[in-house]
């Protein structure tokens, strides 16, 4: 389902996974990666905007309006992994390469094209968001990002939903 959300609002313009806030990676012509960035202030307003996706989904009979109701109450728990976001910041919400297309410095370009266009916009802060239980932190580690904020939060924990980096 969230595969289904994330692909449909690449569709929607100013939703949270919308076209406009992704900057795609190609190599020999075919997708090897991308990453989605956004003025931190445009968070919130991103994220609500995925209820047109969700109000597609359901009048079409793609998903159950109970399911998305479900979904919705746990992912307000989670949003409390996600830290305070200032409009001067530069937020990568997400940062993926296929895995075939892996250990080629893809991801290393993309995160250095998202530095840049943040400098060149005059962001103040460059913050670059990920789970603590998974590769990519060794990577954002290894790009020069630091870790100044582990966030917890106790409903997904019981779910074993690890700490935000």
């Amino acid at each position: 389902m969230f595969d289904a959300i994330a692909l449909g609002s690449w569709r929607q313009r100013s939703s949270r996974f919308g076209f406009d806030c992704e900057t795609l990676a190609f190599k020999d012509g075919q997708l090897a990666g991308v990453e989605v960035g956004i003025k931190g202030g445009d968070y919130r307003y991103r994220r609500a905007a995925l209820g047109r996706v969700r109000q597609k989904f359901i009048g079409d009979g793609d998903i159950d309006s109970k399911v998305i109701s479900g979904v919705l109450q746990r992912s307000d728990h989670a949003s409390w992994l996600n830290p305070v976001l200032h409009a001067d910041a530069y937020y990568v919400h997400a940062l993926a390469v296929k895995r075939e297309s892996r250990g080629q410095l893809i991801g290393y370009k993309l995160i250095d094209a998202a530095i840049n266009r943040a400098k060149e916009q005059g962001y103040k802060w460059f913050k670059p968001d990920v789970l603590s239980n998974i590769p990519a932190v060794g990577f954002y580690g290894a790009a020069g990002s630091e870790l100044p904020t582990e966030t917890r939060a106790p409903k997904c924990a019981e779910f074993e939903v690890p700490p935000g980096y």
